[in-house]
């Protein structure tokens, strides 16, 4: 297939094939077709990591000018109390008892004059946080703050079901919507209507999100170091340098306008905060971020709570993409805004090529035994796999040490768990993007939340972790062929992925063993019940 001058040895490659020469014989068309999508897998991942480079460059570029902004709106004096706008706090909730009466009593402390603030507890539960709910939206009114507890019995829509409900009984024309976990400190709202006020094109200030029980163990740590990423880097780099952004379903403040040009709360995919922000800035609105508005939550504290939040954001996001990637490229936006609207939607897809490539490498290193890859194709490889490996990595340092400085460095210890996390997820993420792909409706399976307590009432469902036992395994065969063949510059990559497919499984069967064991003992009022109500199929908008 290529010319003989064309091929280079690979240093240290066996002479010989690692397999008799007429099973190698046999097997050549399946090995040249998963060397193939092998380069297409990891030319693929490194694309997203030059994304995150180029996000990164844009950070670094705008961060001083964006603190220039900051200090300039906090030495700016707000209008007195009386001419200040009305401001409907939202606050959707499923089944928190563990974290209801914290929510309330964290927006009931906002300083904002209490004839213009609003509160609406929107509750689709179906236990008895309903009851706890409206007993702390009862004393919120007792201490005169208008506050309502507005339950529905049909949870049609979900969590944008519910926002669109409540726009119904309020016109506040500015709107801040906070999910149960999170803790809004007193003075998010005096900082967050600073720039709507400013500037009559804007539809969104979005907050950063702190992490309440960072320290709580090693998986909560490194979804901190993941999260702080997001937050310090990508999403100051889009916001500040004019590129569409995403609203992150919580710990922002909506103009009422925007909401309603944009077409209003759909719920036809899973993300319906990425698909509102999308489509307001399509139809001219723009949204913005600020970096030092932030507000603590709570991140899952066990594996499969974490399953499942990354399960939704994945099936959403490609959900979200296939309705409205083909709007932004009919759009006015500049090739540049297309480019990174169309990766950061389909950021995902990251997960089923880590699976393919995975797949794929074992059999593509019997090409490069047979010594049948050109330099180009290798040297492209190798490139491919430090660009999606540093980009990450480079990220997250930044974000570090911007948000904590030299206080940072201590949380990324949590790297190689986050590493691992992030290829033990690509299982469960990949079969989210599948069902996207083919238009599954799936209901919106909401996190459970611990609480101030630390053990939540609420449990997602286990996994058993036997699809990320058997990834590990293969990753060792491939690992086994690299070092036969005497190819170990693979070795890192497989490493990765045998870690962080092994890691998974491993937290996975411990979480079910002990879920079953607690379910065996004796009946008491701590037993910890399934998440219930949650399997539904959700109903198309």
């Amino acid at each position: 297939m290529f010319a003989a001058p064309d091929i280079a040895p690979i240093a240290g490659a066996a002479r010989e094939t690692i397999l008799p020469q007429n099973i190698t014989d046999a097997i050549a068309p399946i090995t040249w077709i998963a060397g193939g999508l092998y380069v297409l897998a990891v030319a693929a991942l490194a694309l997203y990591g030059l994304h995150s480079l180029w996000l990164l460059a844009l950070f670094l570029r705008h961060r001083r000018a964006a603190a220039a902004q900051a200090a300039h709106e906090a030495a700016t004096p707000l209008p007195p109390d009386g001419e200040l706008p009305h401001v409907l706090i939202q606050l959707p909730v499923f089944n928190e008892r563990d974290v209801v009466v914290r929510v309330l009593e964290a927006v009931s402390r906002l300083d904002w004059p209490k004839d213009r603030l609003h509160i609406q507890l929107l509750d689709d539960s179906t236990d008895d946080s309903v009851l706890i709910g409206r007993t702390a939206v009862a004393s919120l009114q007792a201490r005169g703050l208008d506050a309502v507890s507005l339950h529905r019995t049909d949870r049609t829509g979900y969590k944008a079901g519910a926002l669109e409900n409540g726009m119904k009984s309020c016109d506040a024309p500015f709107i801040a919507i906070f999910d149960a976990d999170f803790i809004p400190e007193p003075d998010f709202l005096r900082i967050a209507i600073k720039p709507l006020l400013a500037d009559p094109g804007l539809a969104l200030v979005q907050g950063r999100w702190e992490h309440c029980n960072r320290r709580d163990n090693i998986l909560t740590q490194a979804q901190a170091v993941g999260i702080d990423g997001h937050f310090a880097v990508e999403q100051g780099a889009r916001a500040w340098s004019g590129l569409p952004m995403n609203f992150n379903g919580t710990c922002g403040l909506w103009r009422r306008s925007a909401i309603i040009d944009a077409g209003g709360w759909e719920h036809d995919t899973l993300t319906e905060d990425m698909d509102l922000s999308y489509r307001a800035q399509l139809v001219g609105w723009r949204c913005t971020y600020r970096i030092g508005l932030g507000v603590p939550g709570e991140v899952p504290a066990d594996v499969n709570a974490w399953r499942s939040q990354q399960f939704r954001w994945a099936k959403g996001s490609i959900q979200t993409a296939i309705k409205l990637l083909p709007r932004v490229w009919r759009s006015s936006w500049g090739m540049h805004a297309k480019l990174c609207s169309t990766l950061h939607m389909t950021h995902y897809l990251v997960h089923p090529l880590i699976l393919l490539s995975l797949f794929c490498a074992p059999l593509a290193l019997l090409l490069v035994d047979q010594g049948s890859i050109p330099t180009w194709v290798l040297m492209l490889g190798i490139a491919s796999f430090l660009i999606g490996a540093s980009a990450p990595i480079a990220v997250y340092i930044v974000s570090q040490l911007t948000l904590h400085g030299r206080a940072g460095w201590r949380n990324l210890r949590a790297l190689p768990i986050l590493a691992a996390i992030g290829t033990g997820i690509a299982i469960s993420n990949a079969t989210a993007v599948w069902q996207a792909v083919r238009g599954k409706q799936s209901a919106f399976v909401r996190t459970p939340k611990a609480g101030s307590s630390g053990t939540g009432s609420y449990r997602a469902r286990a996994h058993s972790g036997l699809p990320e036992a058997l990834c590990a395994l293969w990753a060792i065969v491939g690992m086994t062929v690299g070092f036969i063949g005497a190819h170990t510059w693979i070795t890192p990559l497989l490493a990765i992925y045998l870690s962080g497919f092994a890691w998974m499984s491993f937290h996975c069967v411990r979480e079910r063993r002990a879920r079953m064991q607690s379910m065996a003992k004796p009946a008491a009022p701590a037993v910890v019940a399934e998440v219930p109500a949650e399997t539904v199929a959700a109903q198309p908008a």
